[in-house]
């Protein structure tokens, strides 16, 4: 389910339809899918079919990452790195990033690097 709910996201092989992605999603996060908790976050985030609500998607990505998540974990960091609905907190960033890090996660090991690079959140 979580599928058809990426596939009316991104409009492969369906017409675009977020409503339609986050009926799928919201089924497949009923049963329990951790990627779909992750999906509607995003756009709670964004506002894609829904209002837009950051503190709800911040919300549903922490529940996500309690699950062991390291998407969710890595998006709570970018959520911080921004400023996205929240004031930017470099700090807080850089926490989520290595514990998204630790799980294998790419892109938080990148976004460290940055950090570091930057000075950002480091003393």
């Amino acid at each position: 389910m979580n599928t058809i709910g990426y596939l009316y996201q991104q409009g492969l092989g369906v017409k675009r339809d977020y409503a339609r992605a986050m009926k799928w999603y919201r089924r497949s996060a009923a049963l329990g899918e951790s990627k779909a908790l992750l999906a509607i976050a995003g756009m709670y985030l964004r506002g894609l079919a829904v209002p837009q609500n950051g503190a709800l998607a911040i919300q549903m990505y922490r529940r996500t990452a309690a699950l062991g998540s390291s998407a969710a974990m890595y998006n709570i960091g970018e959520i911080y790195m921004h400023g996205l609905d929240v004031a930017r907190n470099d700090a807080l960033a850089l926490v989520w990033f290595r514990r998204s890090a630790v799980m294998g996660y790419h892109p938080a090991m990148n976004n460290i690097g940055y950090f570091y690079s930057r000075g950002r959140g480091v003393a």
